[in-house]
């Protein structure tokens, strides 16, 4: 656990137990954040939040610019190298190079925000600090996390993700305690992504990575940049509006749903993360069924344990809201109409991602392509209704935006492996509209819990029984 890894491993292998093993290591660090942001909430207020949010928000917009498409890059090409067989002087050569490039613009990056961060609030000191060292952890945390998915090394950051995990979630409460109410507070987040930066670091390699191998990883991770900066980064730029149209106030409001839907995005996020070298290493043996096998059996696999969770987290939203925020985040509860389908679809749509990314460049191209459609189409919303109703149209922009860059890649992998698809299509859609539907209906003529609960359980029992024979192959297909 504590030597450094080579990075030589299958990431083929057994994708059931590591996509149990990749939950959590995605569930630390998102389980860490989840209790950071109640904490802050609960003790600091809905502005302090805001403040934090914003600097997190930041953070990881700049880490899209390389880091984060390092990280894909490092997750495919260390898994297709390792499923040619190839020597292993070239996987190792490719985590350390990516290694040492994304260390260089985690740093250019980190003084750039702390200069404009200097600029903008002359007065703040602690603001611009506490952005630098965000973003240089989570640029290291993200390849990090790509170069143990790709080398199948799934036990070893699972161990260290719940260790670090433990520590920033402790040692955020403990400065909470004494008193602190800046941005200081989540720094132990960082500091702990550091700490597994450092004995993670790629070995030193005797080979050298060939050129048009290196060509072709440049020109992916130029292609990830764009399609990254236009979903995910898309997603960050809500807060950020937010701020600058509705204040810091309503913004942590917005963080708040955002934060109550950090489950549902973990299980993709878990998913993906094990899919997406499996896929590549498919791609590398020239398997067409075996893609098209995954992804038809892990798309199936999340709606079918998705659709409930919609349920939940739309129908018994006050409730969750009041549980976990308590008082001052009214508007949250209407937020999360808006929030939690779109990354219920993001999720569902998650193995068609993957399959179109992992294929070629082609695949990354039209992938990005996607995400600018729904990034601009979102940013057309926010400019047509901010003027008209700005705390509404920032989570309906986000929504229309987010809805589109799911729905491209899902069709392209619908068309291009025949995926029977329609009937799940209409299924899914189905529940999503009646879900927010009836939601908004309870929230508007403010039903009370029994109501809502009681509705809750009829639609998800209803939807087990619909999908019982899923159910069971889930239950078999995880208890081996």
């Amino acid at each position: 656990m504590f030597s450094r890894p080579t990075y030589t491993g299958s990431a083929e292998e057994r994708l059931a137990r590591k996509s149990i093993l990749a939950l959590i290591s995605r569930s630390a660090p998102g389980a860490a954040t989840l209790a950071v942001n109640v904490m802050i909430g609960r003790l600091g207020g809905a502005a302090l939040l805001g403040t934090t949010q914003s600097a997190m928000s930041t953070a990881s917009l700049l880490a899209l610019l390389y880091p984060t498409p390092a990280s894909s890059a490092a997750s495919k090409f260390v898994a297709a190298t390792n499923a040619r067989a190839l020597d292993d002087h070239n996987a190792s050569a490719i985590a350390a190079s990516l290694a040492r490039r994304v260390a260089v613009v985690a740093l250019i990056l980190a003084v750039g925000v702390a200069i404009v961060y200097t600029v903008l609030h002359p007065g703040d000191i602690v603001l611009p600090i506490v952005s630098a060292i965000m973003v240089i952890g989570i640029s290291m945390r993200t390849l990090m996390d790509g170069l143990h998915f790709g080398a199948g090394l799934t036990l070893r950051l699972s161990a260290w993700s719940a260790l670090i995990a433990l520590f920033g979630t402790l040692a955020t409460a403990l400065l909470l305690v004494i008193g602190v109410r800046s941005a200081w507070v989540i720094t132990p987040l960082a500091f702990s992504n550091l700490i597994f930066a450092v004995v993670s670091w790629p070995r030193r390699s005797a080979g050298r990575v060939p050129a048009p191998l290196r060509a072709e990883i440049r020109t992916f991770i130029t292609l990830g940049v764009v399609g990254t900066l236009a979903s995910a980064g898309f997603a960050q730029a809500t807060v950020l509006v937010n701020a600058a149209v509705n204040g810091l106030a309503f913004t942590g409001k917005y963080a708040g749903a955002l934060t109550l839907t950090t489950p549902i995005a973990l299980i993709s996020s878990a998913l993906a993360a094990v899919l997406f070298p499996a896929l590549a290493a498919s791609f590398q043996s020239a398997d067409r069924g075996a893609v098209r096998a995954r992804v038809l059996t892990t798309t199936r696999l999340l709606a079918t344990l998705l659709v409930p969770v919609l349920f939940v987290f739309t129908l018994l939203s006050d409730t969750l809201v009041s549980l976990v925020w308590g008082e001052g985040f009214t508007e949250t509860r209407w937020i999360m109409l808006f929030l939690v389908p779109s990354v219920i679809c993001t999720a569902i749509a998650s193995p068609s991602v993957s399959a179109l990314t992992a294929r070629s460049n082609q695949g990354m191209f039209l992938s990005t392509v996607a995400s600018l459609i729904g990034t601009v189409a979102g940013i057309a919303v926010w400019l047509i209704f901010i003027p008209i109703s700005p705390e509404l149209a920032v989570p309906a922009g986000y929504a229309t935006g987010v809805f589109l860059i799911a729905a491209i890649p899902w069709c392209l992998t619908w068309r291009t492996y025949k995926m029977p698809w329609l009937g799940e299509t209409l299924l899914v859609v189905s529940m999503i509209l009646t879900a927010v539907g009836l939601s908004a209906y309870l929230q508007i003529t403010d039903r009370n819990f029994f109501v809502a609960l009681a509705a809750c359980l009829i639609l998800t029992s209803a939807w087990v029984i619909v999908r019982r024979r899923d159910f069971r192959r889930i239950r078999t297909r995880f208890s081996r």
